[in-house]
């Protein structure tokens, strides 16, 4: 009866970069909301922005939680 809630990370980003709504009842296959600070865009294998969610592509991330080399 509890609501589980997923978060979405990657190894260069601690601890995490977006978490599904708090509201969600169902699993729609969404890395959900952004935290706070943080940037997220989907970009294709030459760098434009991807607006067809169709299309292949990369994830694309700025926030304070990416962990800098």
């Amino acid at each position: 009866g509890s609501t589980v809630i997923e978060g979405y990370g990657l190894t260069e980003c601690a601890p995490m970069v977006s978490l599904n709504s708090y509201n969600s009842t169902d699993h729609n296959g969404s890395i959900g909301l952004p935290l706070r600070s943080t940037l997220v865009r989907l970009i294709d294998y030459q760098g434009n922005q991807i607006t067809d969610f169709n299309k292949p592509g990369e994830i694309e991330i700025k926030g304070p939680q990416v962990i800098r080399e």
